[in-house]
C-alpha cells in the first residue's frame, strides 16, 4: 500500500514524539521548577481561540507527559520528588520502548 520510505517516516515521527517525551523529562528531573516554568510560559490557560488551543496541543503532545507527573509530585519534599520522578522516568521509557515496537509491529502489519 503505502511505499517502505513513507512507512519509515511515520516510525520515525512516532520515535520523536517519544523521544522529545522522555527528553524533556530527563532536563525536568535536572532543572525541576526552573523547566516548569518554561512549560507553563508555553501554555495558555484559558486557551479561547484556535491559535491557543493548538499551541497547547503542540506543547502537550510534545512535552506534556513529564510536566504532569512533575506538577503531581510537587507536594512532596525535593528529595522524595526527584527520586519519583526519577523511577517515573525509568518506567516511561520502557514504556515507550514497548509501544514503539507495538505501533511499528501495526503500522507494517496493516501498511506493509
Amino acid at each position: 500500500m503505502l511505499s517502505d520510505q513513507m512507512i519509515e517516516y511515520i516510525e520515525i515521527f512516532i520515535a520523536m514524539v517519544f523521544v522529545g517525551q522522555f527528553a524533556f523529562g530527563i532536563t525536568l528531573l535536572a532543572l525541576g521548577k526552573v523547566m516548569m516554568e518554561y512549560y507553563e510560559w508555553g501554555i495558555f490557560r484559558p486557551a479561547t481561540n484556535w491559535f491557543q488551543k493548538s499551541t497547547n496541543f503542540f506543547m502537550k503532545g510534545c512535552f506534556g507527559v513529564g510536566p504532569y507527573f512533575y506538577a503531581k509530585l510537587m507536594r512532596y519534599p525535593w528529595i522524595i520528588t526527584k527520586l519519583l520522578f526519577a523511577i517515573i522516568l525509568l518506567l516511561m521509557g520502557l514504556t515507550s520502548i514497548v509501544l514503539y515496537y507495538i505501533l511499528t509491529w501495526i503500522i507494517n502489519v496493516l501498511l506493509g
